[in-house]
């Protein structure tokens, strides 16, 4: 298919340089231009291009229509998979016509193989995207609910959630999927403090006893 410029948006997997895809690393090489957080940046030391460490919107933006006026290769850099709560989202609705996505590994799939849940018997949440308008009789004939976590703003909301599952479901907490300081529990207080959803948090709920 011929197409005129446009940037790429690639996934970076759950957070150690393991879970990059070699799709991903080449679409950086083939780059003049990274940008995304530190931490993914960070992921790329051999990069002889220039990389701009931002996760700001509005900077990002900034760097793209730049580089469309240059004719510049550009690559932003977002975690997990593109198409799974990201950045990628604003992206793709600002230059509908002007993307390419490389996929990569979701978070959300390294935490439902670690606690072996089952994609299809699963609910899928962001508390990044939150809303009120929660369907808990659906999310009770689910296998799992699975949540992004990360956002303090929204603690009230992720704890009516606990409160509508704990008595059905375990609950699991993983923090820093892939990293050295991974971390993999099960959940056993009443409620959920702030301090428990900080940072690369996924939320299981998984329920006790699986449908055959």
């Amino acid at each position: 298919m011929n197409r005129g410029w446009y940037f790429t948006i690639a996934g970076c997997g759950p957070g150690s340089s393991d879970y990059l895809t070699q799709a991903v690393s080449n679409a950086v090489e083939e780059s003049e231009i990274v940008v995304g957080s530190r931490r993914l940046c960070e992921l790329f030391t051999s990069f002889k291009g220039e990389i701009i460490t931002t996760s700001d919107l509005s900077h990002v933006k900034s760097v793209i229509d730049s580089a469309r006026k240059k004719g510049q290769r550009v690559t932003v850099l977002v975690s997990g998979d593109p198409m799974v709560s990201s950045l990628a989202t604003p992206l793709r609705i600002a230059y509908p016509d002007e993307y390419r996505i490389v996929s990569g590994i979701s978070a959300v799939q390294v935490a439902a193989a670690a606690v072996g849940v089952d994609w299809t018997s699963a609910e899928i949440l962001s508390a990044h995207a939150v809303t009120n308008a929660v369907d808990y009789d659906l999310l009770l004939r689910k296998g799992a609910l699975i949540l992004l976590a990360g956002n303090r703003k929204h603690i009230a909301w992720i704890n009516s959630l606990h409160q509508a599952l704990k008595d059905s479901y375990t609950l699991f907490i993983l923090k820093n999927l892939t990293l050295k300081t991974e971390s993999i529990d099960v959940y056993c207080d009443a409620n959920i403090t702030e301090e428990i959803i900080a940072g690369l948090t996924i939320l299981i709920w998984k329920r006790a006893k699986e449908k055959q």
